[in-house]
């Protein structure tokens, strides 16, 4: 049995590292005034069919008016004008939770609607009142699911093993939306946490086996990682766990930029968990002026590494939950419902006109929007702040990279400053976050001593993974 095992992975390493050339037709390019003329969307091949988007008229590739089309008219459509959705066994019609409107009205809002906008936000789009919310791309994949199919010791035993990570990850997927709707329910109705979940759902590219690929709203990408992170373990007995990338832009952004994004930040995630399997990891990032793509992550890791300003990616284990320890730092929550309901807040819109009807009334609602908006602005703002002190403060001129965390030690003693003269005003808990986020010298008596040890990754500032963690939660409203 064991050479047998040794020879299926020799073969299947070869294989994973062979390069197969497939056949692709060459097309010819189209020259316009002088100027090569590229499909608009891929910018790989020459144009040859007109697609009207939300942007307008564009010159497209026969490939990317294929792949519209099929989502389009098969796949989104299909999932719009189903017959229902059963949450909590209540039935949803996904059309009458947007206004009843015609397919041929709101098609071309589909990654509006996966974003998160309602069909009042959409109309509020179209007349150029509001810009477009963000929106989140999730990759999952689980931990050495190789070795743990190639130890099977029968036939039987390798599909009972593929049967139960398959139905880990689906359970999993279900148990999030319906945390979801549970949640959004208790300060909404029913209506809105039906629609959020909608949202949802008809973002999931695929789901199945060990990995998905998954398009949601960018205030839910974390929370809905948290979950599906934990829960898949915890099916699995705490044998393997998940990789999870999250990329995050605005929903203008060329969304296979944000799957090679989101596909490099799930590999970085799966590297920290190699010699422990049974953890899930994640790692985000997120990007507004700019669209991530696999390139652009890497350096920005690269660069945040090096300046000893993240302590990503957040692993949540059997012993230690990472994600709630972090959550419980920065917003004082620690349940799955309570980061849905901070989230669901700091992302909406607070002019009464953009709330739904049926919660227009509800005063208090509007007052704690308002409230967690305000105290998740005040902790990006501080964060800015000391680091911008810091490096006013501190000029690092020697060659050991280390060196540079002592940056991040003077913005501590600032943040403590801060916090003994904001005593007995709201800055006060701000500056005691932001005391928890610098790093840690626990029982090294001085910075030289901290230097002359191997500098662990937990050790680092994690100021810029804080504002980018209130930022995705903001959905593209902070």
């Amino acid at each position: 049995m064991y050479t047998m095992v040794k020879e299926l992975f020799k073969k299947l390493s070869i294989k994973k590292y062979s390069i197969d050339f497939e056949p692709k037709s060459i097309q010819q390019h189209t020259i316009r005034n002088g100027s090569e003329i590229l499909c608009n969307l891929c910018y790989k091949d020459a144009p040859t069919k007109i697609m009207d988007s939300v942007e307008g008229s564009k010159e497209v590739c026969e490939s990317c008016y294929s792949l519209y089309k099929l989502g389009e008219e098969i796949s989104f459509r299909k999932r719009y004008e189903s017959s229902l959705i059963i949450l909590n066994g209540k039935e949803y019609y996904p059309k009458k939770l947007y206004g009843n409107r015609d397919w041929d009205k709101i098609n071309k809002y589909i990654i509006e609607m996966i974003s998160g906008h309602s069909e009042i936000e959409i109309d509020a789009l179209e007349a150029g009142e509001i810009e477009r919310r963000n929106v989140a791309i999730i990759k999952m994949d689980g931990n050495l699911m190789g070795p743990f199919i190639g130890t099977s010791i029968s036939f039987t035993d390798l599909y009972e093993r593929s049967a139960r990570i398959d139905l880990a990850l689906k359970k999993s997927i279900f148990k999030a939306i319906k945390t979801i709707y549970d949640s959004v329910s208790t300060i909404t109705d029913d209506t809105e946490a039906a629609k959020q979940c909608f949202a949802t759902l008809m973002g999931i590219f695929y789901a199945g086996g060990d990995d998905s690929l998954i398009a949601l709203p960018s205030w839910l990408a974390l929370p809905f990682s948290w979950i599906v992170g934990n829960e898949f373990r915890l099916r699995l007995g705490n044998i393997r766990g998940l990789g999870i990338g999250i990329a995050v832009g605005n929903a203008k952004a060329n969304i296979w930029s944000l799957i090679s994004a989101s596909d490099e930040l799930k590999a970085e995630a799966k590297r920290y968990t190699r010699n422990n399997p049974s953890s899930s990891s994640i790692m985000f990032d997120f990007a507004e002026e700019t669209t991530l793509t696999g390139g652009i992550v890497k350096s920005r890791l690269e660069y945040l590494e090096n300046e000893k300003l993240t302590t990503q990616p957040i692993i949540l284990g059997n012993e230690n939950d990472g994600f709630k320890e972090y959550v419980k730092i920065l917003f004082n929550v620690s349940e799955y419902g309570e980061l849905l309901r901070l989230s669901y807040l700091l992302s909406r819109y607070s002019r009464k006109e953009l709330i739904p009807e049926s919660l227009r009334n509800k005063e208090d609602l509007i007052v704690s929007l308002c409230e967690s908006q305000r105290k998740a602005k005040s902790i990006r703002s501080a964060i800015q702040e000391v680091i911008r002190v810091a490096n006013k403060t501190v000029r690092i001129e020697n060659p050991n990279k280390n060196y540079v965390i002592i940056k991040w030690f003077v913005s501590k003693l600032y943040a403590h400053r801060q916090k003994a003269r904001s005593e007995g005003k709201d800055k006060e808990q701000v500056y005691e976050i932001i005391i928890s986020l610098s790093p840690k010298l626990s029982s090294k008596k001085t910075v030289d001593e901290f230097l002359k040890e191997n500098i662990d990754r937990s050790d680092n500032a994690s100021y810029l993974d804080a504002d980018r963690f209130i930022k995705i939660l903001g959905g593209g409203i902070l």
